[in-house]
């Protein structure tokens, strides 16, 4: 079975090989074209074109399960975060802010949490929910005394 119907470009190598592999599991055949190392500079650029080909016979159904498929990563990449997902990005950035920006990353984190109640939040998180909160008061009394003593 010849694949040579053309049935979407890409940009990056991996987006191609997520879509053939998306092809994949839906049962349809698919080969890539323009992925290979040699390309390395036009990805870097942004104008590397890796296509995907498919049967004539896949063609149709191949295009539209890849629009769907890029619809449904489109929503989902505009889905608000949950609470949980909310409090782990505040916990990371009072813990890893602090090394650029000491104190000001600490009252972001602190402001995100205001609102929360540790109660809504699934065990594991309601700890970084915590660990955040100790972490920010303890670099903002620090800071403070710091200020106020020297």
């Amino acid at each position: 079975m010849m694949l040579s119907e053309h049935v979407g470009s890409f940009t990056m190598p991996l987006d191609g090989q997520l879509a053939r592999s998306a092809l994949e599991s839906w049962g349809i055949r698919a080969r890539l074209e323009g992925e290979t190392l040699a390309g390395a500079a036009e990805w870097a650029q942004g104008s590397a074109n890796v296509r995907v080909f498919v049967s004539e016979a896949d063609a149709e159904r191949a295009i539209t399960l890849l629009r769907e498929h890029e619809h449904a990563l489109a929503e989902k990449a505009h889905q608000p975060d949950t609470l949980d997902e909310s409090v782990a990005r505040s916990f990371r950035l009072a813990i890893a802010g602090w090394i650029l920006l000491p104190v000001i990353t600490q009252i972001v984190s602190a402001w995100q949490l205001r609102k929360v109640k540790p109660k809504d939040l699934s065990p594991r998180v309601r700890r970084l929910y915590w660990a955040a909160q100790a972490f920010n008061l303890s670099v903002m009394l620090v800071a403070t005394f710091f200020l106020i003593f020297h």
